[in-house]
């Protein structure tokens, strides 16, 4: 495991480097956090989905060993390998599909914007449950999110930009596999549900109530207020610490409204990590979190910078990574992506008319001096054996190496921290790397600009420039 740091190798590196377990990032979870997120890279293959202009979302692990996901503009369910060969299946029926998940009964089950929920089955094709007309009075009323309830239900969202009496909506959807449908009533459109590790299931309601939801299967809702106002949360999922995380992504349109990742215990226990503290970039867009099975949370940022935008990764201590995806589209256009874990076992992420597919690879790298020691923490994790390589780079194509060690399949259960004794020469890049142990490819690597003291040192172009020409060696 990574504690096990006996088998240091390295040139020259400090006399007094001292390496030893600790708490790392003891945050208080009731109090407010600020998230720092170095500079990273990861393998990733990127796969175009074709036809173009289709809008895929919902991407999810399907039938056949395959993923699917919905195109909205095309009308369609469509299928993709892991080998990225896509298949398109025609809804043969007029709608506009919104979002997916796999049922209990082997069968795809999809919402439909305005009519009701689709099932499809590789062996039986399409069926469609309508929703009952007094469901769907009194205007735009719409279906969104859909998930498998504890009780073997489906269960999914029904928005309403309507109101007074004459509003069917929202609404907590129920349908069971054989297509009977009740409502219950929630006081504001929801963005996302998922089922709890507490046997009831939790929703986002974004547009007025800035809450998070907690309803039983017998339709018994509560809610719990976000103490920042404009959160609009949106993806929920449950995190590998048995509690809810959620994503505050703001109102697109009021700068420093959003970027915080959101995190309720199911006794309702609120707390809030900040990804963006910079009010002058805006959040416009995030993926559904993945629970990876590195044990932290995965998701796609789509910013008012193209060149913030990227693959996040967040432990359940509050460490956030940060990984470019230069080779898919993530453009402030960009409002419907997803994410999952393949039947392969890596995280796939869609944006718009792109796959990528990337390795659960990360190592929560936070670097920090003070009184003449550079601190190292980490909180990494590959859910295989992988050779684990840091050092640090000091300017012009220059390393200096700390240690190299293989180490065992690890979580973000695990981390520790490293000290070492060491000279005041301005900025450097302390570094880490990932790579698989059965070919020494690598998967991750993260970098932080840290200052020592004195003057000159590295800029973080030139880190990054130098680093990624490291990890193409």
């Amino acid at each position: 495991m990574l504690a096990n740091i006996a088998k240091k190798i390295g040139l020259n590196w400090p006399s007094s480097c001292v390496l030893g377990r600790s708490a790392l990032l003891a945050l208080a979870l009731a109090c407010t956090c600020v998230g720092s997120a170095p500079t990273g890279w990861i393998q990733h293959t990127t796969y175009s989905v074709t036809p173009l202009n289709t809008d895929s979302a919902s991407l999810i692990s399907g039938p056949n060993g395959d993923l699917w996901f919905v195109e909205e503009l095309a009308n369609a369910l469509a299928s993709v390998t892991t080998a990225g060969v896509v298949t398109e299946y025609p809804i043969p029926w007029s709608n506009t599909p919104s979002a997916m998940v796999l049922g209990p009964d082997g069968a795809l089950w999809f919402t439909e914007n305005q009519v009701g929920i689709g099932r499809y089955s590789p062996s039986s094709g399409f069926s469609q449950y309508a929703m009952p007309a007094s469901a769907m009075a009194g205007g735009d009323v719409f279906l969104g999110a859909i998930t498998v309830g504890p009780d073997g239900a489906l269960w999914f969202l029904q928005g309403a930009f309507c109101e007074g009496a004459a509003c069917a909506g929202p609404n907590v959807g129920r349908i069971t596999t054989s297509g009977a449908i009740t409502l219950y009533p929630i006081s504001a459109s929801a963005s996302d549900i998922v089922a709890g590790p507490d046997g009831a299931l939790w929703l986002t309601e974004g547009f007025s109530a800035n809450a998070i939801a907690r309803i039983t299967t017998a339709g018994v809702v509560t809610e719990y207020s976000l103490p920042t106002i404009n959160s609009y949360p949106s993806a929920i999922t449950v995190g590998s610490d048995g509690a809810l995380w959620f994503l505050e992504v703001g109102l697109y349109y009021l700068p420093g409204s959003g970027g915080r990742v959101g995190r309720i215990t199911t006794t309702g226990g609120l707390s809030e990590y900040t990804i963006q503290p910079s009010s002058t970039v805006t959040i416009n867009g995030a993926s559904n979190l993945v629970a990876g099975p590195d044990g932290a949370l995965w998701f796609e940022l789509i910013t008012s910078s193209a060149s913030s935008s990227g693959l996040l990764r967040m432990t359940t201590d509050g460490a956030f990574g940060s990984y470019s995806l230069n080779g898919i589209g993530l453009t402030n256009t960009e409002f419907y992506p997803s994410g999952t874990i393949g039947p392969d076992g890596a995280l796939w992420f869609s944006a718009d008319e792109q796959l990528a597919r990337v390795p659960a690879c990360g190592l929560g790298l936070n670097a920090s001096f003070a009184n003449s020691q550079l601190t190292l923490k980490f909180n990494g994790g590959a859910p295989i054996p992988t050779i684990w390589q840091t050092g640090f780079y000091y300017g012009t194509d220059s390393f200096q190496g700390l240690w190299s060690l293989s180490v065992a399949a690890v979580d973000q259960s695990d981390p520790f921290t490293a000290s070492f004794g060491f000279p005041s020469i301005g900025y450097i890049a302390p570094f880490s790397l990932l790579r698989d142990a059965a070919n020494s490819d690598p998967l991750c690597a993260e970098w932080q600009i840290v200052n020592t003291g004195g003057s000159g040192g590295v800029t973080e172009e030139e880190a990054q420039s130098s680093i990624l020409k490291l990890l193409k060696q």
